[in-house]
């Protein structure tokens, strides 16, 4: 097959490309890509056999737009991920080095039809596969406002790109960007026909501005039923920075859409009395995240197991199980290798279920970090980032076990990346916590003690942090001032120090800093107990 032309499906391996919608899929569903992919993809197919040069796929997917050869590496790059090619030993795509790009594989038009596109409910959700429905959101064209061309090519690759990060996580599914690519050069009119016309809940409109030395997004959650903007947020970058810190920027946009779509769907979730779907049970169990108290895990604990008694095979709800089951017990437990052995076999059933959902992935690596299992976590969430990069949590759950192992330099570069991906997340303290507790395994107290200040200011009610603090300034001699914190905690009724000490140890574990945090916790408690009549130390 050579003709450019392709007006009707074609399958690949175990894959389908549809032109009708832009839409690539295998036997699990829609594969996300960009566009701009799309076009590069379309393009090989068609000439199966052919060496097309960069030139010639730079005309096809970027027509009369001087781009460098990043963009169509990075193109290459978001089709390998989603096809699961190899560079060094491709299925599909094989690279004639400083020429162009050929596709490989065997490629047919005979297909049967294709099933149709799942139907949008009246509610606007896209129901999946019986589990409950996520929230379907549209990325309308965003605009430039300031009448320059490089502006308005920035503007319509980063629609490609906030819906390929979007479409990264659990929260949300997102309409391809060939869905709404006609409406760039005309009036959007009504957003609540509009809204029934793509058939989803909400719409998420933006533009590009420059303003003086910077450059401006705003961008704008509109509610399809109503036109009501339900959140506006701007995102300001320096010009002369831009090109460095594009992906940031994107990175930034996204997680704050991705956090308050979240925000919205739980405001209607928690006034639901009844019904609940699998998956607005699994969001309720993210939900009580949001505190890591005894109540609250027991609390996610209780939606994730729902989900799964709801959708018996739905995998993100068991490794949901496995991930609650394992923070509780990581929290509020002492060693039991039996209970480890039980969340272990949760985590497997979830992959068997969903071996290559990054979700899922995500999940299972985070259970094995908290039930001594940090390598076999590591490989796992690296396969998570690798499907999904714009994936926060996996990436959150990777910079846990980086620490874990003991690899603090690496630990942190994670976690400092990971905390973008947390942009307006109520759980943002945690990845700063788990920074400040690599810096004090690689013996770097005072950047602990001063991270410490920022988990503190996230989240006041952190009360390990807050412990840990008062630790940092006893080994710093500011006694006086680490007493004052310990004194507080001990009139907190949520404080249990047993449980914090237990926490600890098991974050510190196999590093210089365990007994030296285990030390500083016994004199802060002995001297406590010094200090006030009739107190009890605590052992």
């Amino acid at each position: 097959m050579a003709d450019a032309s392709i007006h009707r499906p074609v399958r690949f391996g175990s894959f389908t490309l549809d032109p009708s919608d832009e839409r690539l899929s295998d036997a699990r569903g829609p594969i996300h890509i960009g566009h701009k992919a799309y076009k590069v993809l379309l393009a090989l197919i068609g000439q199966r056999g052919t060496l097309l040069t960069k030139d010639a796929l730079f005309e096809i997917a970027w027509p009369q737009t001087i781009v460098s050869d990043s963009s169509l590496t990075s193109a290459i790059k978001e089709l390998r991920r989603a096809l699961g090619d190899e560079a060094q030993s491709p299925r599909f795509i094989e690279a004639v080095y400083g020429r162009g790009y050929r596709f490989i594989a065997e490629v047919s038009q005979d297909v049967p039809d294709q099933a149709p596109s799942p139907k949008v409910q009246p509610n606007h959700v896209v129901e999946l596969d019986g589990r409950g429905a996520a929230p379907s959101l549209a990325v309308l064209p965003f605009k430039s406002r300031s009448g320059l061309h490089d502006d308005d090519v920035f503007a319509e690759g980063m629609v490609d790109d906030i819906i390929s990060a979007l479409s990264q996580g659990l929260n949300v599914m997102v309409l391809g960007s060939a869905v709404t690519a006609g409406l760039r050069l005309a009036p959007i009119g009504d957003i609540r026909t509009l809204g029934q016309r793509l058939g989803v809940r909400y719409l998420l409109d933006g533009n590009v501005r420059r303003a003086g030395e910077q450059l401006r997004v705003t961008a704008q959650i509109l509610d399809a039923s109503s036109g009501i903007v339900r959140w506006s947020g701007h995102f300001d970058r320096p010009l002369s920075e831009l090109a460095q810190l594009q992906e940031d920027l994107v990175t930034d946009v996204a997680a704050s859409l991705d956090v308050q779509v979240q925000d919205l769907e739980l405001q209607r979730i928690f006034e639901k009395p009844a019904d609940l779907t699998a998956w607005e049970a699994l969001i309720r169990s993210n939900a009580f995240y949001q505190r890591l108290d005894a109540t609250s895990l027991h609390n996610a604990l209780a939606q994730a197991r729902l989900a799964a008694e709801i959708a018996p095979n739905y995998a993100a709800a068991h490794a949901q199980v496995a991930s609650a089951s394992a923070v509780a017990y990581f929290i509020t437990s002492p060693h039991n290798p039996a209970e480890e052995k039980r969340i272990g076999h949760l985590a497997d059933r979830a992959l068997n279920l969903g071996p290559d959902d990054p979700v899922v992935l995500a999940g299972a690596g985070c259970a094995f970090n908290y039930t001594g299992r940090p390598e076999d976590a590591r490989r796992l969430l690296l396969r998570a980032i690798e499907k999904a990069p714009a994936y926060g949590m996996a990436r959150y759950h990777l910079g846990v076990s980086l620490c874990l192992l003991d690899r603090s330099d690496d630990a942190i570069a994670c976690l400092d990346k990971t905390v973008r991906h947390f942009t307006g997340s109520p759980l943002l303290y945690l990845p700063v916590a788990w920074k400040a507790g690599a810096l004090i395994r690689a013996d770097r107290w005072d950047q602990a003690e001063a991270v410490f200040d920022e988990v503190m200011a996230l989240n006041p009610a952190f009360l390990l942090g807050r412990l840990q603090k008062a630790v940092c300034l006893a080994r710093r001699g500011e006694l006086a001032a680490a007493q004052a914190i310990y004194s507080s905690l001990e009139v907190n009724p949520d404080f249990d120090l047993a449980q914090c000490q237990t926490m600890l140890e098991r974050i510190m574990r196999g590093s210089r800093a365990e007994a030296l945090i285990r030390t500083g916790v016994r004199d802060l408690n002995v001297a406590s107990a010094t200090a006030i009549p009739g107190a009890r130390e605590v052992r």
